[in-house]
């Protein structure tokens, strides 16, 4: 009976190492000045459609963007794709024109 509890609460703290990170690195829009909320879940939504293998979509967990702005170019957003225990899946590059894979699974595309 220790066994079986002790298997429980072990198979409990591994499924919380997993899902728990990627949740506190998500981004949501609301965290963003309101004139960026727009750009950011057009980002998300973006970033969903470049990302749109069947595999990625079931381990890709949740995003993270990072918006910067250069000299004489539009806003650009780095959106990282967190898969389970926040491993970073891939790295995509979207601003007004495009939007790109940087890298994926650490690789450079």
């Amino acid at each position: 009976m220790k066994t079986l509890i002790m298997v429980l609460i072990i198979i409990l703290v591994v499924g919380l190492l997993a899902f728990i990170p990627p949740y506190l690195l998500k981004t949501n829009a609301e965290d963003f000045k309101v004139e960026d909320r727009q750009f950011v879940s057009d980002t998300i939504s973006i970033t969903n459609l470049t990302l749109e293998n069947a595999v990625e979509r079931l381990i890709i967990i949740s995003y993270g963007v990072s918006l910067y702005e250069q000299d004489e170019s539009p806003v650009t957003a780095e959106v990282v794709a967190y898969t389970v225990f926040g491993i970073p899946y891939a790295v995509v590059e979207v601003n007004e024109k495009r939007a790109y894979v940087k890298a994926r699974l650490g690789f450079k595309q």
